[in-house]
This record gives C-alpha cells, structure tokens and sequence, in this order.
C-alpha cells in the first residue's frame, strides 16, 4: 500500500484484531522496478478477447498449413500464396498484440505496443495494396500484346518488402525520439479518511493522439487499396478478389472510424478495452474476407477431385480465383504442339503462376 505522495507504507506494529491506528514507515515509491503482470483477464471483455485471439490464432497456422500443403491449387496459384503467407503472419501477431496490451505497462511493453500495432497491420496492407495494384495491371493489360513487367512471386515481395520497411522506419525513429516511458497514478483502495491506503497503477507515457497520428501511414494503406480495388471490380475476372479487398479496406475504415473517437474520449480505464476489442473485430474481419472463401474451395474437393479440377483448369478457361491468360497467348484449336504460338502461352503461365 502506498499515501498520497506514492510513498510506500510498511505495517511495523503487530495489533490484535481490527486495528485502526498503527504505526507506519515509509519506502519511497521505485518507479524503475515496475512489476509486470498479466491483467484484464477476469473481466468479461478480457475473456472474450482472450478467446477469440486464441481461436483466431489456432485458425489463421491452419490456414497457412493449408496454403503451404496446396501450393499448386488454382486457389493459392491465383491469390498469390507468398502475400497470402505475410497477410497470415501480420494476422497472427496482432492478436497477440492483444495479449501484450493486456500486461501491465513498463518499458519494454509500452515500447512493444508503440511498435506493433503500426507495423503488424503495415504488412497486412502492404500486401493487399501490391496484390490489388497486380490485379490492376493484369487488368489494363489483358488487351495488351505487351505482357505486365514485375508481376512475378519475387517482384511482389520485393515490393511489399519495401512498403513494410517504411513503416518500421517511421516507428523506429519514434521510438528513438520519444523513448518509452511509465507513470503512476493511486487508486484509494479502502475508505478510512483518515489513514488512505492507495495502490499504484501504472501506464504508458504516450498521450493519445500520438498513437493515433501514428498510424497515419497505415490509413494511407487502406484508403489506396480501396481505391484499386473499387477499380479492379469492373475486371470480371478478378471481380471476386477485388470485392473480398473493398469489403476488408471498407470495413477496416469503418471500424477505425468508430475506434479513434472512442479511444480518445474513454477514461484511463476503457483504453485498453477499446484498443483490444476494436483490434479483435477488426483483425478477424480481414481474416474472414481474405481466407475464408479460399479456404472452404481448398477443403471443398477430395484430392482426387481436385486434382482433375486442376486439369481442367488448364485446359479451359480461367476463372475469379486463378491467373487469366491474355487472348494472344491462347492457343488456337488447330496449332501444333511446337507452334511459336504454343510456346508463348506456356512460357506466360510459367512465368506468371508461380507461388515464389
């Protein structure tokens, strides 16, 4: 326990029963050894968070299990299964994030929230922003005899990589500026006015709207990908994959919408909550757009099935979830097998069907 000045109080008296004044000492308050420990899971919001980030969790390595076993599914051939991967991964830690958010706050995890939250959604719409700018290009080239340059597993990587680290350049040099900081405020835990005994509660240095405007980078994200793929949806090719992406990126700004106000007028209480709860939502969102269709068309054939779907895929024409093949690289009905014509088409597939 501890006064109003945060200085610690020291029971040295032993009374017999219920006493009422006794004498204290006093410890001052040490603000560099701040006791960590996990908190908000006897609530009723913390249980449900907690159960739907581990179910989330359990889902999203099932998923990318799935992706790794069926990496010549038309599926994971058309979705691009190394983006599909980074998006996983960007999935999955942040529903972790919500376990660090429920820790108490010292350095090194308010410095781990300041990182996370920005970064981890930064590879998710990085991702989806190559992947749409891909679906466009693919689209403006479809009449085109020239084929669509850094299109390939690497280029896409490459390009999301890029986007990635710009945002860990922007947290990092924040992290640098403004090093992670706690405070303390006392909470009067018994109702004796005349000897107060408080409990510290510890917090984060980082005023709201920081966090807020720090993830100004990752609005930008959102609002392009929504832009491409409210364009991408006029492709009926890709008409599919451009929806699942408007709807993730809509919704994504509808729930930001909702959370930012919130946050910034909740107590120092109902920060957490509304950080957790609009992370969940929002993070199972993208997961439900993004890999549930893909996955009920994974796990809807047999293998034998889908082998022969296979086949026939390349054989006719393609459909929402695999690679379209421009008219000029199709193979007429009465061409050789070792026409030039023949060979083009096969050299585009290869080139553009690959998973890495």
């Amino acid at each position: 326990m501890y006064d109003s000045k945060g200085r610690r109080k020291m029971h040295t008296s032993e009374c017999p029963g219920v006493c009422k004044h006794c004498n204290w000492k006093e410890q001052p308050l040490d603000v560099t050894n701040v006791p960590i420990k996990f908190e908000s899971h006897e609530t009723i919001w913390g249980l449900l968070v907690i159960t739907l980030s581990i179910l989330g969790i359990v889902l999203a390595f099932i998923t990318m299990m799935l992706f790794m076993l069926k990496q010549n599914h038309p599926v994971v051939l058309g979705s691009n299964g190394a983006l599909s991967i980074i998006i996983l991964l960007g999935i999955v830690l942040l529903y972790l994030m919500n376990f660090i958010w429920m820790i108490s706050s010292s350095p090194i995890t308010c410095g781990m929230k300041r990182f996370g939250i920005g970064f981890f959604y930064s590879m998710i719409f990085s991702s989806l922003l190559v992947k749409i700018v891909r679906i466009n290009r693919f689209s403006n080239k479809m009449n085109s005899s020239n084929k669509p340059q850094f299109i390939s597993g690497p280029s896409q990587i490459v390009a999301t990589c890029v986007l990635i680290a710009l945002e860990l350049v922007l947290v990092v040099e924040w992290l640098i500026l403004k090093p992670p900081e706690v405070e303390w405020y006392l909470v009067n835990e018994t109702q004796d006015e005349e000897y107060p005994l408080y409990t510290p509660i510890w917090r984060c240095v980082n005023p709201k709207l920081s966090l807020v405007l720090s993830l100004c980078y990752i609005y930008v994200l959102v609002v392009l990908s929504l832009a491409f793929a409210i364009k991408a949806r006029k492709s009926i090719e890709f008409q599919q994959e451009a929806m699942y992406i408007c709807v993730t990126s809509l919704g994504t700004i509808v729930i930001m919408l909702a959370w930012i106000p919130v946050y910034m007028l909740a107590d120092g209480e109902y920060e957490t909550p509304a950080i957790c709860i609009g992370n969940t939502v929002n993070t199972s969102l993208i997961f439900g757009m993004m890999f549930l269709p893909k996955v009920l068309a994974l796990t809807a054939t047999s293998p034998k099935g889908a082998a022969k779907t296979t086949k026939k895929t390349k054989q006719s024409k393609p459909t929402d979830s695999t690679i379209p093949i421009p008219q000029q690289y199709m193979e007429p009905r009465n061409s050789l097998r070792g026409s030039s014509d023949s060979g083009k088409r096969s050299s585009w597939i290869r080139q553009n069907t690959r998973l890495f």
